[in-house]
Protein backbone atom coordinates (compact mmCIF):
# COMPACT_ATOMS: atom_id res chain seq x y z
CA UNK A 1 0.00 0.00 0.00
CA UNK A 2 2.83 2.32 0.72
CA UNK A 3 4.57 1.65 -2.39
CA UNK A 4 0.97 2.87 -4.05
CA UNK A 5 0.80 5.99 -2.10
CA UNK A 6 4.57 6.78 -2.87
CA UNK A 7 3.72 6.57 -7.02
CA UNK A 8 0.89 8.42 -6.34
CA UNK A 9 2.54 11.25 -4.90
CA UNK A 10 5.06 11.57 -7.26
CA UNK A 11 3.04 11.35 -10.14
CA UNK A 12 1.00 14.44 -8.72
CA UNK A 13 4.24 16.09 -8.34
CA UNK A 14 5.66 15.65 -11.64
CA UNK A 15 2.37 16.75 -13.33
CA UNK A 16 2.59 20.23 -11.22
CA UNK A 17 5.98 20.02 -12.31
CA UNK A 18 5.61 19.64 -16.33
CA UNK A 19 2.39 22.42 -15.18
CA UNK A 20 5.00 25.58 -13.73
CA UNK A 21 7.51 24.41 -16.57
CA UNK A 22 4.59 24.88 -19.10
CA UNK A 23 3.90 27.91 -17.68
CA UNK A 24 7.45 29.51 -17.07
CA UNK A 25 8.10 29.17 -21.03
CA UNK A 26 4.74 30.24 -22.29
CA UNK A 27 5.96 33.53 -22.07
CA UNK A 28 8.29 33.41 -24.31
CA UNK A 29 8.75 35.21 -28.05
CA UNK A 30 11.87 35.78 -29.99
CA UNK A 31 13.09 38.96 -31.45
CA UNK A 32 11.63 40.18 -34.58
CA UNK A 33 12.63 39.12 -37.53
CA UNK A 34 14.43 41.71 -39.84
CA UNK A 35 15.22 42.15 -43.44
CA UNK A 36 18.39 44.01 -43.50
CA UNK A 37 20.15 40.59 -42.58
CA UNK A 38 22.33 37.92 -44.60
CA UNK A 39 22.73 34.33 -43.96
CA UNK A 40 25.66 33.62 -41.84
CA UNK A 41 26.85 30.89 -44.49
CA UNK A 42 26.38 34.12 -47.47
CA UNK A 43 28.13 36.44 -45.71
CA UNK A 44 31.24 34.32 -44.62
CA UNK A 45 31.47 32.88 -48.83
CA UNK A 46 31.73 36.65 -49.18
CA UNK A 47 34.33 37.45 -47.04
CA UNK A 48 36.84 34.34 -47.03
CA UNK A 49 39.88 35.30 -46.24
CA UNK A 50 39.61 39.03 -44.33
CA UNK A 51 41.49 39.64 -41.01
CA UNK A 52 38.73 39.76 -38.24
CA UNK A 53 39.43 40.52 -34.25
CA UNK A 54 37.02 39.20 -32.23
CA UNK A 55 35.05 41.89 -30.04
CA UNK A 56 33.38 39.14 -28.17
CA UNK A 57 29.48 38.23 -27.83
CA UNK A 58 26.28 39.85 -26.02
CA UNK A 59 26.34 43.35 -27.16
CA UNK A 60 23.50 45.07 -26.75
CA UNK A 61 21.23 47.62 -28.58
CA UNK A 62 18.58 49.78 -27.48
CA UNK A 63 17.06 49.87 -31.25
CA UNK A 64 17.17 45.83 -31.43
CA UNK A 65 15.36 44.78 -28.05
CA UNK A 66 15.34 40.91 -27.11
CA UNK A 67 18.51 40.24 -29.11
CA UNK A 68 22.37 40.64 -28.50
CA UNK A 69 25.45 40.47 -31.21
CA UNK A 70 28.82 38.85 -31.33
CA UNK A 71 30.89 41.08 -32.75
CA UNK A 72 34.08 41.25 -35.12
CA UNK A 73 36.28 44.09 -36.36
CA UNK A 74 37.90 43.24 -39.78
CA UNK A 75 41.62 44.52 -40.07
CA UNK A 76 41.67 45.55 -43.60
CA UNK A 77 38.26 47.63 -43.91
CA UNK A 78 37.88 49.02 -40.31
CA UNK A 79 33.83 47.51 -40.22
CA UNK A 80 32.48 46.35 -37.68
CA UNK A 81 30.17 42.96 -38.43
CA UNK A 82 27.57 41.58 -35.92
CA UNK A 83 25.54 37.88 -35.59
CA UNK A 84 22.64 38.69 -34.43
CA UNK A 85 21.04 35.81 -32.10
CA UNK A 86 18.19 35.76 -29.75
CA UNK A 87 19.21 37.37 -26.12
CA UNK A 88 17.42 34.19 -24.02
CA UNK A 89 17.44 30.76 -25.78
CA UNK A 90 14.21 29.23 -26.76
CA UNK A 91 13.08 27.12 -24.56
CA UNK A 92 13.49 23.68 -25.74
CA UNK A 93 10.45 21.68 -27.33
CA UNK A 94 9.65 18.42 -27.54
CA UNK A 95 12.61 15.23 -28.08
CA UNK A 96 13.21 15.35 -31.93
CA UNK A 97 13.73 19.17 -31.71
CA UNK A 98 16.60 18.91 -29.24
CA UNK A 99 18.58 16.65 -31.36
CA UNK A 100 17.69 18.62 -34.27
CA UNK A 101 19.48 21.71 -32.24
CA UNK A 102 22.44 19.77 -31.35
CA UNK A 103 22.98 18.62 -34.40
CA UNK A 104 23.69 22.58 -35.34
CA UNK A 105 24.87 25.46 -34.38
CA UNK A 106 21.89 28.26 -33.28
CA UNK A 107 24.20 30.60 -35.12
CA UNK A 108 23.80 28.12 -38.34
CA UNK A 109 19.94 27.32 -37.90
CA UNK A 110 17.50 28.46 -40.19
CA UNK A 111 15.95 30.83 -37.91
CA UNK A 112 14.35 34.36 -39.49
CA UNK A 113 15.68 36.05 -36.08
CA UNK A 114 20.08 35.39 -37.17
CA UNK A 115 21.82 36.56 -39.40
CA UNK A 116 25.14 38.99 -40.02
CA UNK A 117 25.48 42.54 -41.41
CA UNK A 118 27.80 44.95 -40.94
CA UNK A 119 27.03 47.18 -38.42
CA UNK A 120 29.34 50.73 -38.85
CA UNK A 121 33.47 52.00 -39.40
CA UNK A 122 36.24 52.22 -36.54
CA UNK A 123 39.40 53.42 -37.35
CA UNK A 124 41.32 51.50 -35.31
CA UNK A 125 40.52 48.23 -33.06
CA UNK A 126 38.51 49.42 -29.61
CA UNK A 127 40.67 48.38 -27.00
CA UNK A 128 39.79 45.15 -24.51
CA UNK A 129 39.21 47.40 -21.39
CA UNK A 130 36.46 49.26 -23.81
CA UNK A 131 35.04 46.54 -25.70
CA UNK A 132 34.73 44.78 -21.61
CA UNK A 133 33.10 48.03 -20.55
CA UNK A 134 30.24 48.95 -23.30
CA UNK A 135 29.67 44.96 -23.44
CA UNK A 136 27.60 45.27 -20.35
CA UNK A 137 25.73 48.08 -21.10
CA UNK A 138 22.36 48.49 -22.26
CA UNK A 139 23.47 50.43 -25.34
CA UNK A 140 26.42 49.71 -25.70
CA UNK A 141 26.15 49.12 -29.17
CA UNK A 142 24.83 52.20 -29.78
CA UNK A 143 27.47 53.65 -28.09
CA UNK A 144 30.77 51.88 -30.14
CA UNK A 145 28.61 52.07 -33.58
CA UNK A 146 25.21 53.89 -33.27
CA UNK A 147 22.92 50.99 -33.13
CA UNK A 148 22.38 48.19 -34.90
CA UNK A 149 20.43 49.73 -38.24
CA UNK A 150 23.76 51.72 -39.44
CA UNK A 151 25.79 54.37 -38.64
CA UNK A 152 22.77 56.51 -40.33
CA UNK A 153 20.15 55.56 -37.78
CA UNK A 154 18.53 54.31 -41.21
CA UNK A 155 17.47 50.62 -41.75
CA UNK A 156 19.81 49.17 -44.19
CA UNK A 157 17.51 46.97 -46.74
CA UNK A 158 20.26 45.58 -48.83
Amino acid sequence: MDTWIFLGVLAAASVLVLRAYGWAISGYTPPPPRSDLRPVKAFQADREGEIEVDLGARWKSTDDLGAQWHLWWIVQTGEIVGLRTPAFPPPPGPAYRQLQMMRQNQAYANIPYSGMKVLGHLEHRPSLGLCEHLRVLPDGLDVLCGGTYGENGAEVTS
